[in-house]
């Protein structure tokens, strides 16, 4: 798994799971593309915006079918719900809001005196 700045969707979207999955002597290899920009961001954002990401990364991961862009595609159209520019699953969104929760929480209890 690769995770590299770069844009999704001609820069509509903040991040995306690519959806090219490239298979090499039984290993399957995704990429994570997050936008560079750090004034759309905060730092904790865009770990959380990571976080997101890895989770659908691992939601491939844990279907075995998925070994090109038509399986990803039927995967995410079964476990998730489409959006403009590809699907959106609950437990991506559930992740990277937990992330944020945790690294808000934590920037609280640091800032106190």
């Amino acid at each position: 798994m690769y995770v590299e700045f770069g844009y999704c969707a001609f820069g509509h979207l903040n991040g995306c799971l690519l959806p090219f999955i490239t298979r090499v002597e039984g290993e399957r290899y995704l990429r994570i593309v997050v936008s560079p920009d750090k004034h759309q961001r905060t730092h904790d954002q865009l770990l959380a915006l990571i976080a997101h990401e890895l989770q659908h990364a691992r939601e491939v991961i844990d279907h075995e079918e998925v070994v090109d862009t038509p399986t990803m595609e039927k995967m995410f159209r079964k476990i998730g719900a489409p959006v403009k520019h590809g699907y959106e699953t609950p437990a991506a969104q559930a992740t990277g809001d937990k992330v944020l929760a945790e690294l808000m929480n934590e920037a609280r209890r640091v800032a106190r005196p």
